[in-house]
């Protein structure tokens, strides 16, 4: 009879330590399901032109919410850790499957699509 007891305890302590280093890890479980949900989703381009609105992060790295637009000039919130602090007034090209930014590259402003061009001016 004590057996079982020991090993419920057991089980719940684990289950406890693992949902506090999920929550720790990960953000939690919803910012979780929102990365493995989003990997599945197809990265559309966007069209950003930078502000200085970056924060640093403890790993080094800035975290940006930016405001995008496809070419058709349909507005996305984004947000994204990049490894340098981008300058303000520069014009990127950002790769995003819902808000979670993928990858990015500047581009010059002639490269804008007029429809996200219009927006962002």
């Amino acid at each position: 009879m004590r057996k079982p007891k020991m090993g419920l305890i057991a089980a719940v302590l684990i289950a406890v330590a693992a949902v506090f280093a999920l929550q720790k890890l990960t953000g939690g479980l919803v910012p979780l399901a929102d990365e493995v949900i989003q990997s599945f989703q197809q990265s559309e381009a966007y069209y950003v032109k930078t502000t200085d609105n970056a924060e640093m992060l403890g790993n080094g790295k800035y975290s940006y919410t930016l405001t995008g637009y496809d070419a058709s000039g349909n507005k996305q919130q984004i947000k994204t850790e990049i490894d340098k602090k981008l300058h303000p007034g520069a014009f990127i090209k950002i790769y995003a499957a819902g808000a979670k930014g993928k990858g990015w590259v500047e581009v010059t402003k002639e490269e804008v699509p007029e429809g996200a061009l219009a927006e962002m001016e």
